[in-house]
Parts: C-alpha cells; sequence; structure tokens
C-alpha cells in the first residue's frame, strides 16, 4: 500500500553536498565546489525515505494495483492534474492507469518544437505527431471533458537565454541534461496563460511526468536499482529554487518518494524476468542497454523488453524514436544549433555558457574525456534487491 502523499519538498528531486557545509540543487556549482576544496560530491536521491524500505522483499499488491494507488494519491493532492504525454511507453501507462482506473484527469498535454523544426519529422516532433495527438484525440471523443493542449516551446528556447539573469547564470539551472528544450519545460507555469491564471488563483497545479524507468544493475552478482542524477529536462535544478510550495508542482510518477513500492515491484519482476530467460529470449539483445543484464553474460533487456515486464497493455509496435542519445547537443534541439549565433543572441549566449561549464570543470566528469558533447558523468544512488 502506497503511504498518504507527504508534504512537496524540492528536496525530492536531489540535492549535492560537498562535505558537511555545502548544500545546493546545482550539478555544476557542487563540481566546482569540489574542485575547490578536494572533497568529493555526493547527490542525494531520497536516501532517507528510499533507505528506509525493505528493497529485498516484493510488494505483495499487484503492479497495475500499485499504479492506480499512485494516480489516485495524485488526483487526491491536487486541483488540476496535467499528465504530459509524449507517446512513449512511461507517460502511456501513466495515462491509461488514470482514465482505466476512472481516475479524472483534468488535461493531456505535449511539448514539441513545430514552430522551430518546421517540420512533424523532426526527432523531438515525430512521435507527438504519430502517436500522442492521435491517442489524445481519441481519449478526447471519450472524455471530453478532459483538456487537451500543444505546447511549441520554441519561442520559449529562443528568449529564455535572455532573460535577466539568465544572461548568466542558466549554466546552473540544469545539471545532468544540458539542453534547451529541458530547461525550457521549467518555464511552462510562466508561458502559458492558462496555467499563469490558475495558480494565481489559487489553484494547486500539478504536471505529471513519466520518469523513469527502474535502472537494474548486476554488482558483484546481485542485481541493484539505480538512481541517476538525469532527469532535469523535467524537473530542473531552476525549478527546485523557486516553486517551494508556489501553487505549481511537479509529480515524478514512478520515482517519488511517495511511490518507493512501484519501483520495488518493477525491479523484482524485472529480476525474475531475467533469472530465467534464456540467451535466445526475443526480449534479450548482444549491444549495450542501459536496464539490466542477465546473468548468462552480455545479453541486455531492450526497451520493448522493459515495457512488456512493466507496462501490462502496452503495445510494442507503437512507433518510437528512442531515447536522445546526446546530454548536450541532442537531436530535439537540432533547429536551434542551426540558426547563426551572430543573428540569434540567446544561441550566442548558449554557446558562451556551455564553453564556460565544460572548461571549468575537470575531465574527469566528462563521460567521454574527448567529447564533451556527450555530457557529465551520472551521480548514481543505488539500493540491492537481493
Amino acid at each position: 500500500m502506497l503511504p498518504a502523499k507527504t508534504t512537496f519538498n524540492p528536496d525530492q528531486f536531489g540535492y549535492y553536498t560537498v562535505g558537511n557545509d555545502f548544500r545546493t540543487y546545482s550539478k555544476l556549482e557542487a563540481m566546482q565546489t569540489m574542485q575547490r576544496t578536494g572533497i568529493h560530491l555526493e547527490w542525494n536521491f531520497n536516501k532517507e525515505v528510499f533507505g528506509s524500505y525493505d528493497w529485498k522483499t516484493e510488494p505483495t499488491e499487484t503492479l497495475p494495483e500499485l499504479y492506480r494507488q499512485r494516480a489516485q494519491q495524485i488526483r487526491n493532492s491536487y486541483d488540476y492534474v496535467v499528465v504530459f504525454y509524449s507517446g512513449g511507453a512511461d507517460s502511456w501507462n501513466i495515462l491509461n492507469t488514470f482514465l482505466s482506473n476512472g481516475i479524472r484527469v483534468d488535461e493531456i498535454a505535449h511539448c514539441w518544437s513545430l514552430a522551430g523544426d518546421r517540420t512533424h519529422s523532426s526527432y523531438f516532433n515525430e512521435e507527438v505527431y504519430h502517436v500522442a495527438i492521435p491517442n489524445s484525440q481519441k481519449i478526447k471523443e471519450q472524455y471530453p471533458d478532459i483538456n487537451h493542449r500543444i505546447i511549441d516551446i520554441s519561442q520559449t528556447v529562443n528568449d529564455m537565454y535572455l532573460q535577466g539573469s539568465n544572461k548568466f547564470d542558466f549554466i546552473y539551472y540544469t545539471n545532468s541534461l544540458i539542453s534547451p528544450n529541458g530547461l525550457a519545460r521549467s518555464y511552462l507555469r510562466e508561458t502559458v496563460p492558462e496555467y499563469r491564471n490558475m495558480i494565481a488563483s489559487g489553484q494547486r497545479v500539478a504536471f505529471i511526468w513519466g520518469t523513469e524507468k527502474p535502472r537494474l544493475h548486476l554488482r558483484d552478482g546481485r542485481y541493484a536499482c539505480q538512481f541517476l542524477d538525469m532527469f532535469d529536462n523535467t524537473v530542473s535544478s531552476r525549478l527546485q529554487s523557486i516553486a517551494l510550495d508556489k501553487g505549481y508542482y511537479d509529480e515524478l510518477f514512478y520515482w517519488s518518494p511517495a511511490a518507493v513500492p512501484i519501483i520495488i515491484k518493477q525491479c523484482h519482476l524485472m529480476r525474475r524476468f531475467l533469472s530465467v530467460a534464456d540467451p535466445g529470449h526475443v526480449w534479450l539483445e548482444d549491444q549495450t542497454g542501459p536496464y539490466g543484464k542477465t546473468k548468462q553474460g552480455n545479453r541486455w533487456l531492450t526497451n520493448h523488453g522493459l515495457h512488456s515486464i512493466i507496462y501490462p497493455g502496452w503495445d510494442v509496435n507503437t512507433f518510437t524514436n528512442g531515447k536522445n542519445n546526446q546530454s548536450v547537443i541532442g537531436p530535439r534541439d537540432r533547429w536551434f544549433w542551426s540558426q547563426d549565433p551572430e543573428t540569434n543572441p540567446g544561441l550566442k549566449i548558449f554557446n558562451a555558457g556551455v564553453q564556460k561549464i565544460f572548461s571549468s570543470i575537470d575531465r574527469y566528469w566528462y563521460n567521454v574525456e574527448t567529447d564533451w558533447r556527450r555530457g557529465f558523468k551520472n551521480c548514481i544512488n543505488e539500493y540491492f534487491i537481493e
């Protein structure tokens, strides 16, 4: 059984410490402090709550029942619930959980950059256009009271680096995913008039994000669940710094301290699958993948295999572009990079900021020492499930 929803706290999205006296939401600031003091930084992602659970014991409830409890928990906590639906499996499962259990959703929303890309077939837009929008339109026919919103963040991307302290400080507003489209999402409450007006009227408005899949890692013959500091494309350090009980809230549907049994259940289902899967199983492949390795060797659980285990009802034939494999200059922002920085002052400021970030940080932190575009190493919290 999921616990009652706890009071909103921006710490639930993680924070960094360097020694006993320094604490920040900014990974860059923590890395700079580490270099200055010689004390290694640490990332705390709900350690106090997560560490209080017995990860080796599988919850008795079914996974769909835990999903239902989480949806109801969220519904009971907020006046206006927005599910951000990209078309992928994570957000599809959230939306399906609400609707199939008769739990009200106030709005289905999508972000894209159609004005910037000028095509539906770009990496960022294609999944939204072919999957999320058509599915949402069908849902709208069945549930006419649900609002459907398509948010184009292109103008926000172009403008946000010119705003106030952003000209100098935006480099501290994202952590592992230093991408314009990620930071732009932190401005939705300010740039969408309906959200702004609801919040001003006193309503509690919640954005629900499909963060994140369980990451199962085999360490010394035992499986452990790993949490990585790489979801700031949904909740950035900027939001953590300004959004303390301001009337707008972010909820990670899966990775919340109010939903730990969901993560534990997912991990045990994955572990059980991996322990019996033969090397030729359809859901395993030989190339490196992010979510789990079998005990038979270097065969990895595919995305579709993972989705089939933890998201009942997911159609593995659904069109998908997969995950963005670049944390700094990625395909979602290709339209932005293609502009001339001499005529786009926002891009010029961004380029200068990125140069400052990577020139000031020791290459120890680079994922690939010779390629800053691959971003920084992740910080990890982990819990053994066996």
